[in-house]
């Protein structure tokens, strides 16, 4: 079966496409609403389970993704798509800033002092938007292709049904790895500080009476030296 949106071929059983992740033809997969459902909320996990499932079938009652509003990605955007397990949005969340600012400061220096305000005033424009509005615009979106990427992977295997749905609840749902990041800087660099304090001070002290140490000999070695 084709994809209409990006002309991918998939295979005859499957519900969503498996490039773009769009929603396929039902009545040629043979699948109903009710089976979809079961799908979304396994893939979704316990967590807001109600509220994406009404923003995905919302998607596909309207056969395309739209904009959206999503609050934990305005505010904690990095650590939402960890939270959600889309890696690969979080490596480009993160490096997005390199990406946009540094080839605005090498066009800012190319231009010269004048053009070099208005160059940097509209790369802090876009820097604005990429990094702070469009991912919570467009989060619903973004985890709605990852689930439906996600589910037609697992479709695509030839288990039954209940086996494809263990995969997705052991794939999809929500990740703990962010607790193991709050953990490493609440505890870990802390502690790690507090010893630094300790041992720095205590290593410079060990320093100077080495140092000082060595000074008596040598001079002692001089004197004596003199002497015979």
């Amino acid at each position: 079966m084709f994809c209409m949106e990006c002309g991918n071929k998939n295979d005859d059983s499957a519900r969503f496409c498996s490039t773009c992740g769009k929603t396929l033809s039902t009545t040629d997969t043979g699948k109903n609403s009710h089976d979809i459902s079961e799908f979304y909320r396994a893939v979704i996990g316990q967590k807001n389970q109600d509220y994406y499932f009404r923003q995905f079938s919302r998607f596909d009652s309207d056969g395309k993704i739209g904009a959206s509003w999503h609050w934990p990605a305005f505010f904690v955007t990095f650590y939402w798509f960890l939270y959600r397990k889309m890696w690969l949005n979080a490596l480009i969340y993160f490096i997005l800033p390199y990406v946009l600012m540094i080839p605005i400061g090498i066009v800012a220096a190319a231009g010269g002092e004048k053009a070099a305000d208005t160059i940097i005033s509209l790369g802090y424009l876009l820097y604005i938007l990429g990094i702070f509005l469009l991912p919570p615009i467009y989060a619903n979106a973004l985890y709605y292709k990852h689930c439906n990427k996600k589910i037609s992977e697992a479709t695509a295997s030839p288990y039954d049904k209940q086996r494809q749905l263990g995969e997705l609840y052991a794939k999809g749902g929500t990740s703990n790895i962010i607790l193991i990041i709050i953990i490493i800087f609440v505890l870990f660099i802390p502690v790690v500080g507090i010893l630094a304090a300790i041992a720095i001070p205590d290593y410079q002290d060990y320093t100077i009476r080495a140092r000082m140490s060595e000074s008596f000999v040598v001079g002692k070695n001089a004197t004596d030296f003199v002497s015979n």
